[in-house]
Parts: structure tokens; C-alpha cells; sequence
């Protein structure tokens, strides 16, 4: 009975514990305040402007849109408001149908290669009408998947399995080019009109599907055309057993020899309304340069339509539309917003890209091009003798900078690309000035100003839970605004939420819980207490516009 009392009393002071942090924290809901820190310049510079920008509680379910305006003479005015699920999962989907995303890479599957030169033995051939048609088509899908092999792959990869040990297991340095003729590239295209899923794990690993075989010949139709010959140099480590019924089984993926070589096929891409615009760099992990010559027009720049043009498929309508060096390091790729021009950026190095020289310097250039005429509207010269630049490339805004003094900003205006920033004498240390080359950056052009919102995230060390065995690194997130005018950084402030202080497990948990049942945004709350909770951004929620009034 004693004991009844006592657990009874421990789990009224828990209730009445936890009860006092959510009525403290959950109260924040509604008296959220974001302080504003100068850390150079002078604020008045962003007057008029106002900044939203968001953070979530990782895997909580709690989400804040945070918005601030910068008010004449200090009279700012903010709001701090929840919201339900997670804005950056709407924002995808949207954008998931609007724009075309490339994940071809350059494959070598030693596992998959073995699949489709490893003939099993069936206990009975198919029979009936449907199997023996699944069996044809099975059949076609293999010989369309090995054109890229040598003539002797299938005798190298049984030669491979028979030497492979009954017991044990085997390393083995693969020199790909015994095995392959040109490259495999394999994956997905997403957002054309077709979908292309061209891995080559899931055609060998087929059922002779009528989907199967039509991306097969997407497959083929890629691969005819980046035809670009195996490098003498690429070696490719691997640890091998025996598999069932003496198959090869790969136990270990080691990658490239040591002092060896590989190619990776990269690729950046862009998008107007009509089509995707994309190339490679053609440079080896150690700069060499690969064999371009037997694609269709050489190195360049690629359109392949978001539809068929001519009742073909999208794979068959490839072609190159600007010549390209294949020697250079290509940057960026963006279409201006009214998808009349393109603009690249690039450089030349003797070092290699993947193995830089620190005491090498590079000058970064650009070229727009007409996409009407399909020629070199202009030739610019972006940075002298820097280290490794860095671009931030989209339709509107090009940012370009030496991540250490100097930074160029263009912008898409009345049909050309003009430069609206040329600073120079910057302190990169300062926030948010290395982080405006990300993706969640927000830029807008006015009359003698251009201010640049990005976020930043902060780590902190998390005392309290290491006197507990818990030691971890906490994130904090901010969001950095810089104003520039023609004299320079007119202003760098940053500008923090309150509720980020809030970083119990336990003490989210019930927050969350309870607006999830305040604002009914759903039936039940569902989180991981495997996991600690940290703070991330919202990347839809970052906003940068003019204010003409109240926060809203």
C-alpha cells in the first residue's frame, strides 16, 4: 500500500513538472518574439523589407513561420505563427511535377553484371502462351543490357565465379575496361511526361514486363547516345564469395585502386517550359579528360524535351545545341525566367578538380547563350585569380563569388543578364555571406539595393545532456539577411526565434501533442523518441519582399 502511495505521488510531481513546462512553452505559442542582431553595418539599410523564414522541431511535427519587418527609426514589427506538418513536403510535391530532376550516373554493378551473364537453370521451360512471351521478352531485355560489354564479358565473369573459392572468399581488383566497352549510365529522369527508370538493377533484375522492356529501350536509347569509351585506368576492388547454387556474391564494394581512376558522368541541369538543358563534366576523378567524340554532336549542351515534338520518345529527341570545351570545368547551368537564354559558368584548371593545387588560381567566366540562334550572345569575365569559386546559379539570379573577399551578383533584366552587385573587400567570416551560394536563398532587386536572405544554421554544444551521457552538438537556426548598396555590405543582421531555446525532448513532445489536439490538424501525433529532436529550416517558408505596412 505504501508503495501505491509513493508511485502515486512521483506521478502527480510528473504530471505537475511537465505540466509547467508545457504550459510555459505552449504559452510561447502565442508570445513568440525574434530578436534582431546587427553584426555589421546599419539596420535602417533594410528598411521596408520584410523576411519570413521558418524552422521545425525534426520529426515532431512542430513548425513556425517567423516574420519580421524592418521599420523606419527601430519601429519593427513580427509575428510569430505555427503551423501544421511540414510546408517543405507540399512545396516538393509541387515542384516534383513542375521541374525535371536527373539522377543518371555512371554504374558498374559487379552483382548485377553477374545477373545478366549468369544463365540459370530452369527445373521445366516456360510453357503456355503468357510465359513463353515473358520468356521472349526477358530475353530481349538481356541483349539490349549487353551491348555495352566487351565480346568477352560473359566467358570473363565465368571465369570470375569458377575461381571464386568453395569456402572463403576472394579480392579482386576489376580493370573495367576487360569487362566493359563504354560506360553503363543508369537511373532516373523525373518530371518529363515519360517516366524513365533506367537503373540498370532493376532491368536485370526483370520479370520480362512490357514496362520492363520499353524502359530497356530507354535504357539503350541513352546509352547509344553517351557513348563515351571505358578509361584504361579505371580499376574497381572487390571482396567475392560463393553464392547459392555457385553464383557470385559481392561481400564487399572497395571502389576505385588506390593511385586508380574513375569517371562519374555529372550532371547539371536547367529548365524552361519546353525542355530540360543539361551537360557533364568530362573529367575523371584525376582531370582526365573522356573520349566525347562518338556522341552525336560531341561535348555540349543537351535538350531533351519534357514531351515528344515529333511522336518520338523523349530519349530518341536528344540533342546537342551548343558546343562545349570538354577540357574546362563547368559550373552552372540556368535558363533565364523567360526561357530565351541560357547562362554557364566555367573554368580551366591544370590541377584537376578532384585533387586541387592550393597555390593554384583560376579565373571563372560565363557565356550566354541565345537559345533562338543557338550562339554565344556574351562572353564574360566573372573572377580573376581565385581559389575554387562558387556559384549559385537559378533563372533569375546568378551569384559568383571567391569565398574569400569578393562577390558578383547578376540578375535577368530586359533580356540580358546585368551585374547588380560587384563587392569586393568582404569578410566572408561574417554571417551569411558563405551561406548565399545555397539553395535557400531568397534575392531581391531594387532601385540602388539588393538584399540577399539566406539561412544559417549554428551549432552549439548541448550541456545539459552531456552531464548526462548524451553528449551531442545542438543546431540553432537563423536567418541572415544582407543588404548591399552601390558603396558595399550596407548591413548584416541576423534574426533569431525565441522558441528554438526549447529544446527538451520530452517537453516538445507534449507541445506537440497538444496543438496537434488544439488546432486539430490531425487524429493522432505520431513522433520517434529514438531520435533527438534538433532543429532544421523550412526552405519554402524563406521570403524576402518589401513591406508596405504590417507583418502578415
Amino acid at each position: 500500500m505504501k508503495m501505491r502511495r509513493i508511485a502515486a505521488a512521483v506521478l502527480i510531481l510528473s504530471l505537475a513538472a511537465g505540466g509547467y513546462a508545457l504550459t510555459q512553452v505552449s504559452g510561447q505559442k502565442d508570445y513568440g518574439r525574434i530578436s534582431e542582431k546587427t553584426v555589421a553595418g546599419d539596420a535602417n539599410a533594410a528598411e521596408g523589407l520584410t523576411v519570413s523564414f521558418g524552422a521545425s522541431v525534426s520529426r515532431s511535427g512542430l513548425n513556425w513561420k517567423n516574420t519580421y519587418c524592418y521599420g523606419a527609426g527601430g519601429e519593427n514589427k513580427q509575428r510569430v505563427e505555427f503551423l501544421p506538418g511540414n510546408p517543405d513536403i507540399e512545396a516538393y510535391k509541387t515542384s516534383y511535377q513542375t521541374s525535371v530532376s536527373f539522377d543518371i550516373y555512371k554504374d558498374f554493378d559487379l552483382q548485377s553484371v553477374n545477373e545478366l551473364f549468369y544463365e540459370r537453370q530452369e527445373e521445366l521451360p516456360p510453357a503456355g502462351k503468357e510465359a513463353l512471351k515473358t520468356a521472349k521478352r526477358k530475353k530481349e531485355i538481356k541483349e539490349i543490357l549487353k551491348a555495352p560489354f566487351t565480346e568477352n564479358a560473359e566467358s570473363y565473369m565465368k571465369n570470375l565465379r569458377d575461381s571464386i573459392p568453395e569456402k572463403g572468399v576472394k579480392n579482386i581488383a576489376i580493370h573495367v575496361k576487360d569487362l566493359m566497352d563504354y560506360y553503363i549510365l543508369s537511373g532516373y529522369i523525373n518530371g518529363t511526361a515519360e517516366m524513365l527508370d533506367m537503373s540498370f538493377y532493376f532491368l536485370t533484375a526483370n520479370d520480362g514486363a512490357d514496362y520492363e522492356l520499353e524502359q530497356a529501350k530507354k535504357w539503350k536509347a541513352w546509352n547509344d547516345f553517351f557513348k563515351i569509351p571505358v578509361l584504361e585506368e579505371e580499376y574497381m576492388n572487390y571482396q567475392l564469395a560463393k553464392g547459392n547454387n555457385g553464383e557470385l556474391s559481392v561481400t564487399a564494394d572497395y571502389g576505385i585502386t588506390k593511385g586508380g581512376d574513375e569517371f562519374g558522368f555529372n550532371i547539371q541541369s536547367c529548365d524552361t517550359e519546353e525542355a530540360s538543358y543539361f551537360f557533364f563534366d568530362a573529367h575523371s576523378w584525376n582531370g582526365r579528360v573522356v573520349d566525347t567524340n562518338l556522341i552525336p554532336g560531341g561535348f555540349g549542351i543537351y535538350r531533351m524535351p519534357h514531351k515528344s515534338e515529333n511522336g518520338k520518345s523523349v530519349m530518341e529527341e536528344l540533342e546537342n545545341i551548343y558546343r562545349l570545351d570538354p577540357k574546362a570545368y563547368y559550373q552552372s547551368i540556368a535558363a533565364s525566367p523567360d526561357g530565351k537564354k541560357l547562362m554557364i559558368s566555367y573554368y580551366y584548371s591544370n590541377a584537376g578538380r578532384r585533387e586541387p593545387d592550393e597555390d593554384e588560381k583560376v579565373t571563372l567566366f560565363a557565356e550566354v547563350i541565345d537559345l533562338a540562334s543557338g550562339k554565344c550572345d556574351e562572353k564574360i569575365t566573372l573572377l580573376e585569380n581565385c581559389r575554387w569559386p562558387v556559384v549559385r546559379s537559378d533563372g533569375e539570379f546568378q551569384v559568383f563569388t571567391d569565398n574569400e573577399s569578393r562577390m558578383k551578383i547578376y540578375r535577368y533584366m530586359d533580356g540580358r543578364y546585368r551585374k547588380i552587385v560587384d563587392a569586393k573587400d568582404l569578410d566572408f567570416s561574417l554571417p551569411g555571406l558563405a551561406d548565399i551560394t545555397n539553395n535557400s536563398t531568397e534575392i531581391l532587386y531594387e532601385e540602388g539595393r539588393v538584399s540577399v536572405l539566406c539561412y544559417e544554421t549554428i551549432n552549439t554544444w548541448d550541456e545539459d545532456r552531456s552531464k548526462n551521457g548524451f553528449a551531442r552538438t545542438r543546431q540553432c537556426v537563423s536567418a541572415v539577411l544582407n543588404v548591399f548598396t552601390e558603396d558595399g555590405l550596407a548591413y548584416c543582421g541576423r534574426l533569431y526565434n525565441n522558441l528554438q531555446d526549447f529544446y527538451d525532448t520530452d517537453t516538445y513532445k507534449e507541445i506537440g501533442r497538444k496543438l496537434w489536439e488544439e488546432e486539430k490538424w490531425g487524429e493522432t501525433f505520431e513522433t520517434d523518441a529514438r531520435y533527438p529532436y534538433g532543429i532544421s529550416t523550412i526552405g519554402s517558408i524563406l521570403k524576402l519582399e518589401t513591406n508596405k505596412g504590417e507583418a502578415k
